[in-house]
């Protein structure tokens, strides 16, 4: 969401800000330190220089105190001239997960957010369309692949129905070619049976004959 990505935003700006005072900070602490260090030694030097046992001398009649702290003073005054630092101007404008410019500081280490990539609201809402879309189409799929399976059981019990009633009209004919064969048979044994028997009253006759031409 957006508010998550302004809120990533400025956790990122307030550490490169912490980094950038960090930099900043230091090489002025350690320039002030370099600059109060020669004062400090310069001072102990006069002190040693213009010690009470000095003035003690004969030969140091005619300083007194005040003098001594003009010269103190002059000598306090000495221009040192700091080290030069870079002058790091602070960046208006900071790219979330961009790379770091900074140069590493030691110490507590703050570490930069990975690369992020920023996504329009509405592409968003057109992948989630999208992607809607795709499981309404998968589920009409799904309805569609089953009427077909319901289909072909319903295609194999008709064509089984078929089957069977194809089987007894088959039977039923074979029967009746057998009924219309035993009928021919029987027609031609009763064609025998009556040949038979005229030959035998053929022969019946021949034998009651007497014999001689006739």
């Amino acid at each position: 969401d957006v508010p998550f990505f302004k809120e990533l935003g400025a956790v990122a700006d307030e550490q490169i800000v912490g980094l950038l005072d960090d930099e900043i900070a230091e090489p002025i602490v350690k320039a002030e330190e370099q600059v109060i260090t020669p004062v400090i030694d310069i001072d102990e030097d006069i002190a040693m220089l213009f010690s009470d046992d000095d003035f003690e001398d004969d030969d140091s009649k005619g300083f007194d105190e005040e003098e001594v702290w003009e010269v103190n003073g002059e000598w306090l005054m000495v221009p040192v001239t700091p080290l030069s630092m870079p002058v790091v101007p602070p960046q208006s404008v900071y790219e979330v997960g961009g790379p770091s410019t900074a140069d590493a500081v030691e110490g507590q280490s703050f570490p930069l957010p990975a690369s992020v990539l920023y996504v329009p609201s509405s592409v968003i809402e057109d992948l989630c369309t999208r992607l809607g879309n795709l499981k309404y189409g998968n589920g009409q799929l799904v309805k569609k692949v089953q009427v077909m399976v319901s289909q072909m059981v319903q295609t194999e019990d008709e064509l089984e129905h078929i089957g069977a009633h194809a089987a007894v009209q088959q039977r039923d004919l074979q029967i009746q070619q057998l009924h219309t064969m035993v009928s021919k048979m029987s027609s031609r044994d009763s064609t025998l049976m009556q040949c038979i028997l005229g030959m035998d009253m053929r022969l019946s006759d021949l034998e009651r004959r007497p014999p001689g031409p006739q």
